[in-house]
């Protein structure tokens, strides 16, 4: 099926119109990683407006069946007492209305640690009660926060501006992808080159760029503050799962996938619960 690019469009949420609004999480981002293979799409945040993408039948991505889709919810786990209640939706996490799963790491120290498949930011001990599950997921993510805020802030106030954010993204972009060349200007718009000589305005990426401080930045002030990395990086480990469970670590496939999973209404929604409700000190 062949699809034109519009204006604002990610892959995610072309994923999500395309194929079922319903679909789970990690259908979502098998979706993404299909199209992008499908239309040799290097970096699957960026598209432009305009370009034909050739999206593959639902059957060829599911194997052909379809699968029903429970209501999100979000619910306690506790997995030594096998207990379930169905908590708030607008949830995260609470002391009354806690989303949470039980890490089998455990015996792993609460420092930041990477694997394969997930980065670890909060040891979550499988004996904790609600009570010490929140306290040490909410440090652990204050601290990750923290950690993120001090590699990219250059002039040592504690908070990221959108030129030290920018910075940041280009970098991280030069550094993986190979099809062009990241630069930008001093009035903070995004340049582009082929050939590593000639640069050109390219209003797409300073858009996409610019759209993702904004959504982090939401108390309007120019800087990221920890509140928000911290709410930031909160609704990322709830976006790892379909149930909007967090246990303290982000599944790398999300990572990959935060620049588009940044602007759905889901992530938004749980972003904001963290902000207003968990980190306001």
């Amino acid at each position: 099926m062949d699809y034109t690019i519009n204006r604002g469009d990610c892959l995610w949420n072309i994923a999500k119109s395309q194929y079922g609004s319903n679909l789970s999480n990690s259908d979502i981002m098998k979706a993404v990683g299909v199209i992008s293979t499908t239309n040799q799409i290097q970096n699957p945040n960026l598209i432009y407006t305009g370009d034909h993408l050739n999206l593959p039948e639902y059957n060829s991505i599911f194997n052909g069946k379809k699968e029903e889709i429970a209501e999100i919810s979000d619910t306690i786990k506790d997995d030594v007492n096998t207990k379930a209640v169905t908590v708030d939706k607008e949830a995260i996490t609470s002391n009354t209305n806690i989303t949470t799963k039980n890490s089998s790491n455990e015996n792993k120290s609460a420092s930041k640690e990477e694997s394969d498949n997930s980065v670890i930011f909060a040891e979550c001990p499988k004996s904790s009660s609600k009570e010490q599950f929140l306290s040490s997921w909410t440090k652990g993510t204050k601290d990750y926060a923290n950690e993120q805020i001090a590699s990219m802030d250059k002039n040592n106030d504690g908070t990221i501006s959108k030129e030290e954010y920018l910075s940041c993204k280009i970098q991280n972009y030069n550094s993986k992808y190979s099809d062009c060349t990241l630069i930008a200007d001093l009035d903070g718009n995004v340049l582009t080159s082929f050939d590593g000589e000639t640069y050109s305005m390219n209003s797409e990426i300073t858009d996409f760029m610019n759209n993702d401080f904004l959504a982090i930045d939401v108390n309007g002030n120019g800087q990221i503050e920890t509140r928000e990395l911290a709410s930031y990086f909160a609704a990322l480990d709830a976006m790892d799962s379909d149930n909007g469970i967090v246990d303290g670590k982000i599944e790398q496939s999300v990572l990959a996938n935060q620049d588009t999973i940044i602007q759905d209404k889901l992530f938004k929604r749980r972003f904001q619960n963290a902000y207003n409700k968990y980190f306001v000190n």
